[in-house]
Formats: C-alpha cells, sequence, structure tokens
C-alpha cells in the first residue's frame, strides 16, 4: 500500500471515529475460526455470509457441489458475498484502501444510502413496518430492471441487499424480546406451521403477518376452523396489547431512541499500526494537534482499559479498539451485553438470544428467498421480451460467480487484514462501485425516517445517465429535473447532496467527483411522487455563477477608488505641484446587462448611454461629467462586441483658480475581467485609453451650455459571461508633454492591474466554470416503479440525446403511460408481494 493511500485512510479513519459491523462475526475484522468447509448452519465466521448461504442452499440456489459449505465460485456464494460486503463497503477503510481511490470514492457516495440497509434509529413499530415495505418492494423493482437488461450480478446484488437488512432486524430490533407477546404468537401459530418442536423454527415477522392476514398454505394441512379461532384469538390479543417494536439508535442521537445500538471503534486499529514516538512527538510540539479530537482519541486506544462502557464479564475480540455496549445481537461476545442492555438477562442468556436471531433471520431469509422464487415466470418473460434469454431467474440462482479477487500478497498488518476481507469477484465489486449500477438504491430511496410519509400512492424514477464521451461534453454546472412541469419541485442530481439521505459527513472529500464528466455513466433515484410521472425535465442551472461574477464587478469597482489614490499619490510624487488631479468614476456591466443591450432595438437609447462624473472640487479643479454610449454585437460563438463612444464633455463648474491654460485630459483603462492575457504577454485583455487635453472656457463653450462635443472610442472583445469595466481618470494639464500624459495613463492601468488581479483571477474562474454548463448527454434511460403490496414497474423511456443541454435549453422528455407491469395499461398484471401489508 502505497505512503499516500496509507496517509488518507487514517485520515479517513479519523473523520469517522465509530465504526460498526452488523450481524458481523466473533472477530469483526477477520471473521471466524471455523473451517472454510464448515455447515454454514453450525459455522463462525463472517454472519451475513453463512446466514445467507444457509438460506440459499435450502430454497435451490447453486452451491457447487455436495460439500456442507458451498463452493467459493457457486451462485449461492456469490450472493452471500453481496449481503455480507455491504458492510465492507459501509463501514471497513481497510477494504477501501484494497481498492484505492475509486473504491474508496464509490463507498463514500453509497454511504447514506447503505445506511438505511440496518434497521438501525426506528422508534415505532409502524417505521419498522415501513423499512420492510421499502426493503421488499425494493427489492422487487429492482429485479424487474435487471431482468429487462439480463443483469444477473445486479439481480444477486438486490437479493443480497435485501436480505442484509432482514437479517438485521432479528439483532437490532426487540421482536424477541417481549416473551409474552412471543409466546402468544407461537401458540396461536399451528403447530404445521413451525413444525414440532415449536421452537426448532420461532415465528418470523412473516409468520405473524401471514396468519393475521389468513395467508395460511392450505387448507389441507391446517384445520381451517382451528386457525380461524386461533386468528380471532391474536387479533384480540394484538388490540389489547399491540406490537411495540422499535430498534437500537445509531446514525441518530441516542436521546431521541429508546435504547443504544451499540458500536465499536475501528479506528484504534489504524492508531495501533503507527509507532508511539509518532504520537509523543505530535503531543509534545506546540501545534494544532497536540491537544486534538484525532490525539485525544489516539491516547484512549493506547490505554489497557479502552473500554470504559465494558463492566462485566465478557471477552472482547483483540481487534475491538473500542466498544460501546448497546441492544445488537450481532455476535455472541456483544449478545452478552446486548440482553443486558436489553433488560432480558435474568430469563436468557446472551447465547441464547443470539442463537434465537440467527434462526429468525435464517427462516426469514428462506422465506423470502422461497417467495421470490415464485417471480420467476414474470422475471423471464421480461428477459424474452427484451432479447435475453428466457431464463434469467434460473441464471441469477445457478451460474457461477467471475473470476474471483486475489489480494495482494502484503505482509503489513493491515495487509493480512484485507486478505482476510477480500474474496469477491471483480464483477461483484463493480456492482457496488459503478454509479450507473449500484441498485441498492432501489431499496432505499426516499425521504427518511422511514414512515414520515404515505407510501401507498408514491412512484420512483430511475435516471441512468450517460455524458457522450467528447471534448467539452461534461458539465460542471449544477443538473436538476423535474418531472411534469413542476420545477418549484425540482431535485438536484447530485450524489453528495442527495435530497432526503442523511448526510455522510464525508461529503468534502468528494468534492472532486464530476457526476456529469465527458464519457460517465451515473444513475440516480428520484421521488417519491404522488402519482407517475408521465414528463421528464433535465437542465442545467448556472444562473447563480452570473449572480457571483457580477457581485466581484461590483467589488472592483469599489477597489479601483483605493487604486486611484495610490496613483494620485505616486504621480505626485513624480511631478510635484505640476500634476493636478480632478476626479475618477467607473462605471461597470455585467452579462445579464450587455446581453440585453444586444437584443434591444437600436431606437432604445436609454439602456445604451453612461455618464462618468468627476468632481475636483477638494482639488480646487472644478466639476466635469463626461457622456458616452455602448453599441453592443453578438458575436458568432456567443461572446459580444462592445464599442465604447465618448461624445461629449461637459463642464458643471470652475473654481476661482482655473485658467485658460487649464486643459482637462483623459487616461482610463477598458476591461472584460473574463479575459486571460496570452502566457507570453503578448496579448494583454485590457485597453489603456488616453483622450485630451480639451480648451474649456470659463464662457459656457461653444454651445454656450458648458458642453464640448468629442469624438473618441473603443472597441473591446467581451467574452461569454464576462463584464465590461471602463475606470476612467480626469487630470488638469498644464501644458505638460505628451508623454507626461502617458506617463500618468501607464501609471494608472498598472495600479489598476495589480490591484484587481485577484478579482479578475476570481471572474476567470467563475467564468470557467460558466463556459463549462453546457453539457451534451448522450443516453437517458428512465425506470418507473412504485414500492406497494402491488407492485408496478417497467422502463418508460431510452433515449439517444442528439444536441446540447444549455441553460435557456433544458431537455424535455415523454415518459411511456405503457408499464412492464401494472395494474393498468400494462404488458403484463402487476406483481403482488404477500409480504408487505398496508396494516394490521
Amino acid at each position: 500500500m502505497s505512503r499516500a493511500l496509507a496517509v488518507s485512510t487514517v485520515a479517513a479513519l479519523a473523520v469517522a471515529n465509530a465504526l460498526m459491523p452488523r450481524f458481523g462475526s466473533e472477530d469483526p475484522v477477520r471473521g471466524g475460526d471455523s473451517p472454510p468447509d464448515a455447515d454454514p448452519a453450525t459455522a463462525h465466521g463472517w454472519y451475513h455470509q453463512l446466514i445467507t448461504l444457509e438460506a440459499a442452499k435450502a430454497t435451490g440456489w447453486d452451491v457447487g457441489g455436495r460439500s456442507p459449505r458451498p463452493a467459493e465460485s457457486s451462485a449461492a456464494a456469490g450472493l452471500a458475498w453481496y449481503a455480507d460486503f455491504l458492510d465492507s463497503y459501509l463501514y471497513h477503510p481497510f477494504w477501501w484502501a484494497a481498492g484505492g481511490q475509486d473504491r474508496f470514492f464509490s463507498a463514500v457516495m453509497a454511504r447514506p444510502a447503505l445506511l438505511r440497509l440496518h434497521f438501525d434509529d426506528l422508534h415505532a413499530t409502524w417505521r419498522v413496518r415501513e423499512v420492510f415495505q421499502r426493503v421488499l418492494a425494493g427489492t422487487v423493482a429492482a429485479l424487474v430492471w435487471a431482468a429487462e437488461r439480463d443483469r444477473v450480478e445486479s439481480a444477486r446484488l438486490a437479493v443480497g441487499a435485501g436480505l442484509h437488512a432482514i437479517q438485521d432486524f432479528y439483532s437490532h430490533s426487540t421482536w424477541l424480546d417481549d416473551s409474552d407477546r412471543t409466546s402468544t404468537l407461537i401458540n396461536a401459530l399451528p403447530t404445521s406451521a413451525l413444525q414440532t418442536p415449536k421452537n426448532d423454527k420461532p415465528a418470523t415477522w412473516v409468520d405473524l403477518h401471514a396468519f393475521v392476514l389468513g395467508a395460511e398454505p392450505s387448507t389441507s394441512q391446517w384445520d381451517l376452523g382451528s386457525v380461524n379461532r386461533r386468528r380471532r384469538a391474536l387479533h384480540r390479543r394484538l388490540a389489547a396489547a399491540p406490537l411495540d417494536l422499535f430498534t437500537g439508535s445509531y446514525e441518530s442521537q441516542p436521546h431521541l431512541g429508546q435504547k443504544e445500538h451499540g458500536s465499536i471503534g475501528f479506528d484504534c486499529l489504524v492508531y495501533d499500526l503507527l509507532p508511539d514516538w509518532l504520537f509523543d512527538l505530535l503531543t509534545a510540539l506546540p501545534t494544532p494537534l497536540a491537544n486534538s479530537t484525532m490525539t485525544r482519541r489516539w491516547d484512549i486506544c493506547r490505554q489497557e482499559g479502552r473500554n470504559p462502557g465494558v463492566t462485566w464479564d465478557s471477552p472482547v475480540p483483540p481487534s475491538v479498539g473500542y466498544y460501546l455496549p448497546g441492544i445488537n445481537l450481532d455476535s455472541r461476545w456483544q449478545a452478552a451485553y446486548g440482553v443486558r442492555e436489553r433488560g432480558i438477562h435474568t430469563r436468557t442468556t446472551g447465547d441464547e438470544a443470539f442463537d434465537l436471531a440467527r434462526r429468525l433471520a435464517v427462516r426469514h431469509s428462506q422465506q423470502w428467498l422461497e417467495e421470490l422464487n415464485k417471480l420467476a415466470p414474470t422475471l423471464d418473460s421480461l428477459a424474452a421480451e427484451h432479447g435475453h434469454p428466457a431464463d434469467f431467474w434460473h441464471r441469477v440462482r445457478t451460474q457461477p460467480r467471475g473470476e474471483l479477487f486475489t489480494p495482494p500478497a502484503w505482509t503489513s498488518t493491515a495487509g493480512d487484514v484485507i486478505a482476510a476481507l477480500a474474496g469477491g469477484a471483480a464483477s461483484e465489486e463493480h456492482e457496488y462501485e459503478a454509479p450507473h449500477l449500484q441498485v441498492f438504491r432501489f431499496l432505499t430511496a426516499g425521504p427518511d425516517p422511514a414512515g414520515s410519509y404515505d407510501q401507498s400512492g408514491t412512484w420512483y424514477l430511475r435516471l441512468q445517465i450517460t455524458t457522450a464521451d467528447v471534448s467539452l461534453a461534461g458539465t460542471d454546472a449544477q443538473v436538476w429535473a423535474w418531472v411534469d412541469g413542476a420545477q418549484e419541485a425540482k431535485v438536484l442530481l447530485d450524489h453528495r447532496t442527495e435530497p432526503g439521505q442523511p448526510a455522510s459527513g464525508l461529503e468534502n472529500i468528494i468534492t472532486e467527483y464530476n457526476d456529469f464528466a465527458a464519457g460517465a455513466r451515473t444513475a440516480y433515484v428520484i421521488g417519491p411522487f404522488d402519482r407517475r410521472p408521465e414528463h421528464l425535465t433535465l437542465a442545467v442551472e448556472s444562473t447563480n455563477v452570473l449572480d457571483v461574477i457580477g457581485a466581484l464587478l461590483e467589488g472592483m469597482v469599489t477597489a479601483i477608488g483605493a487604486i486611484v489614490s495610490q496613483v494620485i499619490d505616486l504621480i505626485r510624487s513624480l511631478y510635484g505641484a505640476d500634476a493636478n488631479p480632478i476626479g475618477q468614476d467607473t462605471k461597470s456591466w455585467n452579462w445579464k446587462q450587455l446581453s440585453a443591450m444586444a437584443q434591444a432595438p437600436a431606437r432604445e437609447t436609454p439602456p445604451w448611454v453612461a455618464t462618468w462624473t468627476f468632481d475636483g472640487t477638494q482639488f480646487q479643479e472644478g466639476r466635469f461629467a463626461l457622456d458616452g454610449r455602448l453599441a453592443v454585437t453578438a458575436l458568432p460563438g456567443g461572446d459580444l462586441e462592445v464599442t465604447v463612444h465618448l461624445y461629449r464633455l461637459h463642464c458643471r463648474s470652475l473654481s476661482p483658480e482655473w485658467s485658460a491654460s487649464d486643459e482637462p485630459f483623459v487616461v482610463g483603462v477598458v476591461d472584460a475581467p473574463g479575459t486571460r492575457a496570452a502566457p507570453d504577454g503578448t496579448q494583454d485583455p485590457r485597453i489603456t485609453w488616453m483622450f485630451g487635453p480639451f480648451s474649456v472656457a470659463t464662457d459656457g463653450g461653444p454651445d454656450g451650455d458648458g458642453s464640448y462635443p468629442i469624438i473618441d472610442r473603443q472597441t473591446i472583445r467581451i467574452p461569454r459571461g464576462s463584464g465590461l469595466i471602463i475606470a476612467l481618470q480626469m487630470w488638469e494639464s498644464d501644458q505638460e508633454s505628451h508623454a507626461r500624459r502617458r506617463r500618468i495613463r501607464d501609471e494608472f492601468a498598472s495600479l489598476y492591474g495589480t490591484g484587481t488581479q485577484t478579482s479578475r483571477n476570481e471572474i476567470a474562474t467563475a467564468l470557467g466554470g460558466w463556459l463549462a454548463s453546457d453539457w451534451r448527454p448522450q443516453r437517458v434511460e428512465v425506470f418507473a416503479f412504485n414500492r406497494v403490496r402491488q407492485l408496478e414497474a417497467g422502463t418508460v423511456a431510452d433515449v439517444q440525446v442528439t444536441r446540447w443541454v444549455e441553460d435557456d435549453a433544458p431537455l424535455e422528455i415523454l415518459l411511456d403511460s405503457r408499464l412492464a407491469l401494472g395494474r393498468t395499461e400494462a404488458a403484463r398484471p402487476a406483481v403482488v408481494i404477500p409480504h408487505i401489508v398496508d396494516s394490521w
């Protein structure tokens, strides 16, 4: 591992001090100690993996042989990898390090979505129910999407992500805490539903719903009269004492929930890799790090008793740097603390609670895989309809994994940990890391917390957007989406700031990631919408950049006032009393104003006129004004050409000291600040200006009104998005030479250049972003779906884009009214998901 990568890993851990595995293993870093061929039902290792293997084997997934443990190349092992490695992408920086920068960025971007697949921070039963609905229906929607595209690995990721959440429910919730409720449920259920002895297959969430709603397997197995009597009794029981479920607090503040989940600090593992002398050096030096959060945390990790929350006898694995106990039952050693935190330790041990949670997780996983097997005809027909082999679900369950990842032969401790974590296929890693895949977003999209909105009539759109791989096709501007003309409800397409998702806390790390770089493919899920959208709009927005440039122009005008004082001081130091300033004035126009002038009819002169005023009373010289006019022409390519015509000098008043030999002259700068000078200095984007001197009489001038006609003009090209500044300064000439007047002009231009350099650079930078705002998408795929008991879904647009999307020219896409699955106007009926219920 490179030194830079090691440093970045440490930095990431310093940001995320509290990291946690889910239903992980007895050693949360290196796994369990069971041999590779051990039976998943009894093995110690990565428990999500083992639970998934056991359920997959029982429901017909290919295991690649007769060994108790499925072969690593088998479909079942691939499914188990997806279910287990969700946590590695979410919580294990060592795994991020193994994949380099691309994996790290992918993990950070995916974090807000992956956090929602763990049944955490749910403080009421109805929120638990909403998460089940979101996860189960999202899995089926993802399978429909995958079948249409023949993406076997995407289907496995969707199923694996859903299984991970289902399994976490039993180790994170209080489902098994209430013995009275549990015994009531078990006693009410028919014996055949659980098989004798009853405790061999305890009742799951699915069992409760199936029995309450009347979804028994068949009357031949159950005595219907007995079932109905028991169902009525259970209804009465639930009405008298409704389910009171919650899950532990982890991402939310502890005071918002009843109990904490519990957390492990993996950052201590990294600190343990660092030498003690480095800690001593950092804390001894008078630097900001001496008493920083990082060094204080490091000091805790160095202490002998670094688990102050652990107060009773239960061994903590050596790899656990810090543990804060909670209610989770993710491993046997954590369950020992979990039963105490739950308050059930007087009637059950940690091992008993863990075994029960594991059996429930296996049983529910098996029930869900059996339910998904019933979708085979629908998924196969969808694949065939789109030109793919008509055995899609069979291949999902049997097709061997791709070439397995082989970890590098590193010898460091970090390398050993990474080697222990490795084992996935490159195609599997791609499903998690490619921004245009990541189908787990089907399961996580929508506002949080769960249950904060009614899902019964809501729809979502999955947008997969490909930017053309040609020069300048990408955009740095914000890309927005809205449906059915509702621009006020527009959604920003940016994985750093996903609507409805919790903040990752690491957003600044990925500021360099561009969702819409040339050649990029990225997917987003937007919604919910209260009805199925019929029209989609994609637009780029950069008007805020123009506003920034306008503000910088105004700031330059203010700065020029200070520059003028410097010019006066400099010229007076050179020429003494012979140099007499009269005054200065600066005018600026932003791009919007100049564009309006270019489009206005020639007869509308007011927007074109400007007057510069020069008040020299403080210098005993008088008051003057210059009238000017701008002629603005649009050029091919989007730039503007501006001709500045100064046509009249006004003498408002003269001081008593003014004499016939006094002649005012003007120096100035005409500048388009967004233009950069050529690197070799041969092209200066600024134009220096000098005109005069003028003979000004005290009798009112040739027109008798104190005004004098003049003719002087300059022409400058304004880059698209930039603006125009004209800074003029008037001096009084006492028969100075032309060379002296030119020196005053040059000094003014030089000080203008140095004094405004920062502002002009900022404008050029902002302008560069604005010029890169135009966007050339190549393809937009839109998939619509809802997440309800009768699921509807299907591709509603697949558009090849042939034009640029500009600030004032959004892309409009009409969505197909016919779905692959639906209740009306669909190729086939909506899929009914029995495991989803609206209420009890």
